[in-house]
């Protein structure tokens, strides 16, 4: 179970790390290191009407979803980390439909959204696991 937990702590870092560089380049309105090429335009898509949630940034609740499963792991909570997957997910069925819709691709963004689908599969083999007494 502990390579489990290192593996989920492991994505919960990667995905701090990219959503606050989201973040930050949204409130300094410094240009991501992207190219822009074809349909790569990490500029147009975290700039689009999409970006924003009730005028939050999209970067914002990226961050604050990790921050969270920080918490949630701390608290070896299967409940709680259950429902951050839930939230997880939402949040990468909006960026990947937010691209598509766009027809743009945001290469930070499809990094977070792997970053939070592997981290719920990760929590769900970890919790069916621990369920046999593994």
């Amino acid at each position: 179970m502990q390579i489990i937990r290192n593996v989920q702590y492991a994505l919960i870092i990667i995905g701090l790390l990219i959503s606050s560089y989201l973040t930050y380049s949204h409130y300094t309105n410094t240009q991501l290191a992207c190219p822009e090429v074809g349909v790569l335009n990490c500029e147009a898509v975290t700039t689009s009407p999409y970006s924003m949630i009730f005028g939050v940034p999209v970067a914002l609740l990226g961050l604050i979803l990790f921050l969270l499963a920080v918490l949630m792991l701390l608290s070896k909570n299967d409940t709680l980390i259950f429902a951050w997957s839930i939230g997880a997910f939402m949040g990468a069925m909006y960026s990947i439909g937010s691209m598509a819709i766009l027809g743009l691709i945001c290469i930070y963004c499809v990094s977070l959204d792997c970053v939070m689908l592997l981290t719920i599969l990760v929590s769900y083999v970890g919790t069916m696991r621990k369920g046999h007494g593994d």
